[in-house]
């Protein structure tokens, strides 16, 4: 979707500054739909607490418990994770293949596929989108 807005901000606008225009005002409009539409907790609509709808003992905390410092939790449960750096890792190899795939396909497919500049950012654009179900 924003490849071809960023598009015909050029179209529209002339510049390629433009190209931000069209996902800015998206992003935007989003972000104050999400205020106005967004609750705090179940409650807040008048519905029960989510313990009690699905029927969990709720635990309460007693003062006497320690609370962890951000520090602590920090080391504790996010750098000594394994999964989580397995995750990291695996994600700096996909930004290397998707940063690189960024910078090359347009020229690649305007210098040796022959396609136009037209076409070589439609043909992006559905690469992106074949993502979607990647990502899922």
């Amino acid at each position: 979707i924003i490849a071809p807005l960023a598009t015909l901000g050029i179209y529209l606008f002339g510049t390629w500054h433009s190209i931000f225009f069209f996902p800015a005002l998206i992003s935007i409009v989003l972000a104050i739909i999400t205020f106005v539409l967004l609750k705090d907790t179940p409650q807040s609509c008048g519905l029960p607490p989510i313990e009690e709808y699905k029927h969990e003992v709720v635990h309460t905390h007693t003062e006497n418990e320690e609370k962890s410092t951000f520090k602590e939790i920090f080391y504790k449960y996010i750098l000594h994770n394994k999964y989580l750096w397995y995750l990291a890792i695996a994600n700096i190899f996909v930004y290397f293949i998707r940063y690189g795939v960024v910078s090359w396909a347009p020229t690649y497919l305007t210098a040796v596929k022959g396609f136009t500049k037209e076409g070589s950012r439609w043909a992006y654009f559905l690469y992106e989108w074949a993502g979607i179900p990647g990502m899922l």
